[in-house]
């Protein structure tokens, strides 16, 4: 989850951008608290997204960079005391 946090009145709209493309549908979600929800994360997302509020009054934007590393799950044996 990459966080972006927007206040304003009227409240502005917000969305998330990567590569030129709005993120929207399937593995990324926006949450109602302007959180990118990015369900199975995979190396290819790695890179940097930018959250983008617009408002009647202008725009804002933030960019943050998601680095997505390999971790190696270890399967433990219940039998195994310790």
């Amino acid at each position: 989850m990459i966080t972006c946090r927007v206040f304003g009145a009227p409240r502005p709209e917000l969305s998330w951008i990567r590569n030129e493309q709005d993120l929207t549908g399937g593995r990324f979600g926006i949450l109602l608290n302007g959180d990118l929800n990015i369900k199975t994360v995979e190396f290819a997302d790695t890179g940097s997204y930018a959250c983008v509020a617009r408002s009647k009054f202008g725009n804002a934007s933030a960019t943050a960079k998601l680095f997505v590393v390999k971790c190696k799950l270890t399967k433990f044996n219940q039998n195994n005391s310790y």
